[in-house]
């Protein structure tokens, strides 16, 4: 049964990271290779409030406001252009970001931090894994809520018109760098938060697990395919990435490893740009039709 709850909250996790990810990846058209930075600095805010007998609840707020301010950073120095040099930019942060926790001692006096067992709902710790499914599936719920929010609000018709054509967009008014930004910060929050949630689920922290170039292409890959435009389809494909995840080593060591992460950005950046909407929504051969039949 454990093993059962293990799967399933990975699942969750991947989905909810996924959706953030959406909101710039697939709604704007803007690929990020760097949300692991976000994912890591949530895991490490509250290993840090443990390793201080403070509460996580604050460690978690306290590491999503940092990667807020950190993705506003980036955003306000990347994103005002078609978005190639935030993508350059994330990839190069992502690469670099695992190497340097691990040469900086920020937690303990080694390179992985094991928290103090402290069951209670007040630091988050329980001593079934019922609860934590429970708080996976909130998280989850409320990306999604955003995500199916976007679709009739005006940040969303700004995003959407500025992935489709960005010099039309501004032509008529439409100012590339607020939106942008706006689910930048939101993407870099919810990130943040589900890493908190991670490092507490796993109990312990190490550069690998919470900066890993790989996690940023994960969450990238998951978040490419689903796409916004069926609400099923992140937890879907969140679920089926855990289930060969824990069958099959999808990042091996070596070469082999780069080569897996050369074929992920491949397929990632081809989804961007030839079906933005992900690969669930209707092709745009079935849209006109569907669009005739209506008039």
């Amino acid at each position: 049964m454990n093993g059962a709850f293990d799967l399933l909250i990975m699942a969750l996790v991947f989905a909810s990271l996924a959706a953030a990810w959406s909101w710039l990846g697939s709604w704007s058209g803007i690929v990020s290779f760097g949300h692991a930075i976000f994912f890591g600095i949530g895991g490490y805010a509250v290993a840090v409030s443990n390793l201080r007998g403070g509460s996580p609840w604050y460690g978690a707020l306290g590491g999503a406001l940092a990667s807020v301010i950190a993705a506003l950073i980036c955003g306000l120095l990347c994103l005002r252009g078609r978005g190639y040099v935030f993508t350059l930019v994330t990839l190069v942060a992502g690469a670099v970001a695992e190497p340097f926790v691990a040469a900086h001692a920020w937690v303990g006096t080694h390179d992985a931090f094991v928290f103090p067992p402290r069951i209670s709902f007040f630091n988050l710790q329980f001593d079934q894994k019922w609860p934590y499914v429970l708080l996976a599936l909130c998280v989850l719920a409320a990306a999604l809520g955003v995500t199916v929010g976007l679709r009739s609000v005006r940040i969303g018709y700004y995003l959407r018109a500025l992935r489709a054509n960005a010099p039309a967009a501004r032509a008529v008014g439409v100012a590339a760098l607020p939106p942008r930004l706006a689910v930048l910060a939101a993407s870099a929050f919810v990130t943040s938060v589900v890493g908190s949630f991670f490092a507490e689920y796993a109990l312990a922290v190490t550069p690998h697990a919470m900066f890993a170039l790989s996690i940023g292409f994960d969450i990238a890959l998951i978040g490419i395919v689903a796409g916004p435009a069926r609400p099923w389809g992140t937890p879907l494909v969140g679920a089926v990435y855990a289930l060969v995840a824990h069958a099959l080593p999808l990042h091996p060591a070596g070469a082999a490893g780069v080569a897996v992460l050369i074929v992920q950005g491949a397929v990632v950046v081809s989804i961007a740009l030839l079906r933005p909407e992900g690969l669930f929504a209707p092709s745009p051969r079935r849209r006109v039709v569907a669009a005739r039949s209506a008039a």
